[in-house]
């Protein structure tokens, strides 16, 4: 069947106006597209050189630390090389230190025992307040033992302790004493004791290794003084209340 001539020219306008508004909607569409593609990629690029910056500014900030912790790693090396330097200035000092005070100890072993004349003074001051008291001599025979027994026995007469003859009386034996043993009967602690105690102790405060000894089974006719040989450095002076069973 044929169109007629107004049919057919209503159809080509509405198909005219139907490509041409399809072509204006396409138009618009690729331009919406590549609008938002534009503003997209402006986002994109904005976030990429934040990140970027972000990025750069961590990066620089592991390298600080980094440097930092090198530096820190070497300050540690170097504070352990000053300390294993210090330890080992510190353990020769002690090994210098030990053998100093090992030649010391030596030569003040090597020493003989001596009261000087003011040493001598200061004992007698401190005995004048005690009473006369006998008192007896013993000494092991050797030249260093025998110069001090003199000493101390000018000392006891200045103070008018009185002197008993051991060479008729008997004499006790002092090979067995180390240093000075001084040496009362108990039975006599409350008459000597105080005059001993002084004794002993203004003689160790001379540097003289001296003990105290109270004994049951001592002669309780004088206070006996036995000078043995000078005792081993680093051996103490001692008071000792030796009592023993009758």
């Amino acid at each position: 069947m044929w169109l007629s001539p107004e049919a057919a020219t209503r159809i080509y306008d509405v198909a005219s106006w139907a490509l041409i508004i399809s072509l204006v909607v396409s138009l618009g569409s690729t331009v919406l597209i590549m609008s938002t593609a534009r503003v997209t990629e402006t986002t994109w690029n904005s976030s990429y050189q934040v990140s970027r910056a972000a990025i750069a500014r961590l990066e620089a900030a592991v390298r600080e630390a980094n440097a930092r912790a090198a530096q820190a790693q070497l300050a540690i090396e170097d504070a352990n090389t000053r300390a294993s330097e210090a330890a080992a200035q510190a353990t020769d000092a002690n090994a210098r230190a030990t053998q100093a005070g090992a030649e010391l100890a030596l030569l003040k072993y090597k020493l003989p025992r001596m009261l000087y004349p003011e040493q001598q003074s200061r004992i007698i001051e401190k005995l004048r307040s005690f009473p006369p008291a006998p008192y007896d001599l013993a000494v092991v025979q050797e030249p260093e033992a025998t110069g001090l027994v003199q000493q101390i026995h000018e000392v006891l007469k200045a103070t008018h302790w009185i002197h008993r003859d051991v060479q008729t009386e008997g004499r006790e034996d002092a090979d067995g004493v180390d240093g000075i043993t001084i040496e009362i009967a108990d039975e006599k602690r409350a008459e000597w004791e105080s005059p001993v105690i002084a004794l002993v102790l203004a003689l160790r405060a001379e540097g003289i290794h001296v003990n105290g000894v109270a004994s049951t089974d001592a002669d309780p006719s004088a206070i006996h003084v036995k000078i043995g040989r000078k005792p081993q450095a680093g051996e103490s002076s001692r008071h000792v209340d030796n009592r023993t069973n009758p």
